[in-house]
C-alpha cells in the first residue's frame, strides 16, 4: 500500500511519523536521538518496531497486526508494504475509534467512575502477570532509582555536554525532593522490590493511549518500547503517570478513583506512599524528552516554544507532586451488624471524600488467598483457627496506615463489633494526625431478616446459614460507648442511600457536588 490517498491522515509525534486510513494505522520512526531514545540508524529503527509490536501486544493484543518494511520503487517514491527493499520500518496496527479515546471521552465528558473502574481493573491484571525477574528487580533497588533520577536532569557523560541540564528552576528542585524522598524511605523501596512489585510495565501510561469501548474493553497502546530501565519500574509508577494525567486535566476526583480502584483489584494499598514520588520522576521523565526536542538542531521556532513549554509544564508537575490534600484526610470506619447495608454506605463514603474503600472481608479472601470468595467476616473463626479474625483486622489496619502516610484519606468496611476493634481504628489514625469517625449502621430487625433471606437465596443455602451468622454476630456486638461523640455517628441503613449520606457529609469534609478538581 501507498501512503497516500484521499482518507490518509497525517500525524507528528517528537519520535514517529504516523499515516492513518479510517481502519488502519502505520508508524514510521523519526531518526532521532532524544537523551532516552536512540533511533539513528534503520536497523535500530527495525528493533524498536519490533519490541513496541511484542510489548504492545501485551495490552492491545487486536490491535498490534506487525512490522512492515518501508520501501523506494522504481519511481523513488517511499512505499509501505512494497516489494522493493526496505530502507526503513512501520509499525502496522488496527485503528481504534476516537470516540474510545480516553483523553476525548474526558473532553466530552464521557469518561465516568464505570470506566475508570474497567481501566483499573485491566492495569491490575496485566501488572499480575507482567516479568518479574532478576533484571526487572534490579531496577527497583535505591541506586537504580538515584541513577534514573539523576538520567531526568543530566545527559550521560557520552552524549551533548553543553545541553546537560534543562535551564528550567523547577526541573532542579523537583530532582532535590526526589533524591531526598529516596534517602527518607529506603525501607519502602525495599519492600516492594521483596514483595515482588517491580515489573516490566507500560511505561508510558498516558489517557490518549487508553482505549475504552461501549462495552467496557479496554486496550492500552503504544508501551515505551525504547528503554528497559523506564519500563522496569514499580507498578506504581504506571498508576501515578495515569491518575496524574487525570488530575493536570481538572479531574482529581477520578485520578483519586483510579488509584483507589487499582488499590483494591490488585491487593496493593502499600503504593499509596509511593505515588507522590513515582508521579514527580515520570513528570521529570517527560519534561527531559520535551526538553531536548525543542533543542535539537534544526527545529523550527514554533514547535521549539510549544515544546519548551511543555518541558516547563512537566517539570512544574514535578516540582509540585508532593502531595498536599484538597480534603482533610480522615479516617472513617463503618460497621454494624449484619445486613445493616454498612458496605453499601462505605462504598458510596469512599466515592464522596475521594479515598480508597478498604473491606474487612477482601483482606481476608485475599490473606487466604481466595481472592473470588466474599464471605462474611462472622464466618472467619468458625471456619478457620482461632485468632484469625485478629490477624485480618491488624493487616486492615496496617493497609489503613500505608493510604493515611501518603496524605490521603481511607474508609473502612468491616463489622467492628468490639471495643476493642474500634479503638485500634482510632489509634491508627491518631498516630498520623488523622480525624476518626466511627459510623454505626442500623437496621429495623424485620428489615435485617429480608435481607438474610435475600443473601440465602442469591448463595443458595437455608437461610438458617445466615440467620444463625447473624445471631451468633449480635451476641458478640458491643455497644459503642468508648468513642466520644464527635468522633461516632449512627445512622439508619433502612433509609435511603441520600438521607444516609447526608448524614454523613453534615461530619465530614466532602467533595462538593459538580466539583471535579
Amino acid at each position: 500500500m501507498e501512503a497516500s490517498g484521499p482518507h490518509l491522515e497525517f500525524v507528528e509525534t517528537f519520535a514517529s511519523w504516523v499515516f492513518l486510513t479510517p481502519d488502519e494505522v502505520w508508524k514510521i520512526k523519526k531518526p532521532v536521538l532524544l537523551g532516552f531514545l536512540d533511533y539513528t540508524t534503520a536497523e535500530k529503527r527495525r528493533l524498536v518496531c519490533e519490541a513496541e509490536v511484542r510489548l504492545s501486544r501485551r495490552l492491545a493484543p487486536e490491535v498490534y497486526l506487525g512490522v512492515v518494511p518501508v520501501t523506494r520503487g522504481p519511481d523513488d517514491r517511499l512505499r509501505i508494504g512494497g516489494d522493493g527493499e526496505p530502507s526503513d520500518w512501520a509499525v502496522h496496527m488496527a485503528r481504534l475509534p476516537d470516540r474510545d479515546r480516553a483523553d476525548l471521552r474526558l473532553e466530552s465528558d464521557r469518561l465516568d467512575d464505570e470506566h475508570i473502574r474497567c481501566i483499573a481493573t485491566r492495569l491490575a491484571a496485566f501488572h499480575e502477570v507482567a516479568r518479574c525477574d532478576a533484571a526487572t528487580r534490579g531496577r527497583g533497588s535505591i541506586e537504580s532509582l538515584k541513577g534514573t533520577v539523576a538520567l531526568a536532569i543530566h545527559e550521560p557523560a557520552d552524549r551533548d555536554r553543553d545541553r546537560e541540564t534543562p535551564p528550567i528552576p523547577e526541573a532542579e528542585s523537583a530532582a532535590a525532593w526526589q533524591q531526598g524522598f529516596l534517602a527518607e524511605n529506603a525501607k519502602l523501596f525495599e519492600a516492594r522490590l521483596e514483595g515482588g512489585r517491580i515489573r516490566e510495565g507500560h511505561g508510558e501510561l498516558s489517557l490518549e493511549n487508553v482505549f475504552i469501548d461501549e462495552a467496557g474493553t479496554v486496550n492500552v497502546l503504544d508501551c515505551l518500547e525504547y528503554d528497559d530501565a523506564l519500563r522496569y519500574s514499580d507498578v506504581c509508577s504506571d498508576v501515578a503517570f495515569l491518575s496524574t494525567d487525570l488530575a493536570s486535566r481538572g479531574r482529581v476526583d477520578l485520578a483519586e478513583r483510579l488509584v483507589a480502584e487499582y488499590a483494591a483489584a490488585a491487593n496493593d494499598f502499600d503504593l499509596y506512599p509511593l505515588l507522590d514520588f513515582y508521579a514527580s520522576l515520570r513528570a521529570s521523565i517527560r519534561g527531559k524528552i520535551q526538553w531536548f526536542y525543542a533543542t535539537r538542531e534544526g527545529i523550527d521556532r514554533r514547535t521549539r516554544d510549544a515544546c519548551l513549554a511543555r518541558a516547563r509544564r512537566f517539570f512544574l508537575m514535578a516540582a509540585s507532586a508532593e502531595r498536599r490534600p484538597l480534603l482533610p484526610p480522615t479516617m472513617v470506619a463503618l460497621g454494624g451488624q449484619v445486613a445493616s447495608g454498612k458496605s453499601t454506605i462505605a462504598s458510596r463514603v469512599a466515592r464522596e471524600i475521594g479515598a480508597p474503600l478498604i473491606s474487612a472481608d477482601r483482606t481476608r479472601s485475599f490473606m487466604l488467598g481466595a481472592r473470588a470468595d466474599d464471605a462474611h467476616e462472622a464466618q472467619w473463626e468458625l471456619a478457620y483457627e482461632p485468632g484469625f479474625s485478629h490477624r485480618v483486622y491488624a493487616e486492615l489496619m496496617r493497609r489503613a496506615g500505608a493510604v493515611l502516610r501518603s496524605g490521603r484519606p481511607v474508609v473502612l468496611d468491616g463489622c467492628f463489633r468490639s471495643a476493642t476493634q474500634r479503638s485500634i481504628a482510632r489509634r491508627m489514625a491518631a498516630r498520623y494526625e488523622r480525624p476518626f469517625l466511627f459510623v454505626e449502621v442500623q437496621v429495623d430487625p424485620e428489615q435485617r431478616r429480608e435481607r438474610l433471606r435475600a443473601r440465602a437465596e442469591r448463595d443458595g443455602v437455608d437461610e438458617k446459614v445466615w440467620l444463625d451468622i447473624a445471631k451468633g454476630l449480635a451476641s458478640q456486638w458491643e455497644p459503642v460507648e468508648e468513642l466520644p461523640e464527635a468522633e461516632s455517628l449512627t445512622i439508619d441503613g433502612g433509609r435511603s442511600i441520600r438521607e444516609d449520606m447526608d448524614a454523613v457529609e453534615a461530619r465530614l469534609a466532602t467533595w462538593p457536588r459538580g466539583l471535579t478538581g
